[in-house]
């Protein structure tokens, strides 16, 4: 619900980063979800912090590249899962959550974003 904060600075991207790394540390994905997922998060926190001026455009497609990252390699690779509904079922789950982070970010810190 807060990665809409990535859109306020670089730090957040940072931020998510690292706490992605240390949240998945004892995960059952293992070496896909504590080394890789973060990599995913510092992608898409980057490019969405890029495209800052543009909050929906660069929220939607971080959140589609996290979903896709989520599908593809704890979810794809190790649990086998097929990529299409699993990264289906990941980005609506993220967009519906993210959506209301926004909305509740936007409505407190809107003029730092612009």
């Amino acid at each position: 619900m807060l990665y809409p904060a990535v859109l306020l600075g670089p730090e957040f991207v940072l931020a998510f980063t690292v706490g992605t790394a240390l949240a998945n540390l004892t995960s059952p994905f293992g070496f896909w979800d504590f080394a890789i997922m973060p990599l995913v998060v510092l992608a898409a926190g980057s490019i969405a912090y890029s495209l800052r001026p543009y909050p929906w455009i660069a929220l939607v497609l971080m959140f589609a590249i996290i979903a896709a990252g989520v599908a593809l390699f704890p979810l794809g690779i190790v649990a086998g899962l097929p990529f299409l509904p699993t990264f289906t079922a990941v980005f609506v789950s993220v967009v519906v959550l993210v959506l209301v982070g926004y909305a509740i970010i936007w409505s407190k810190y809107g003029d730092l974003l612009k």
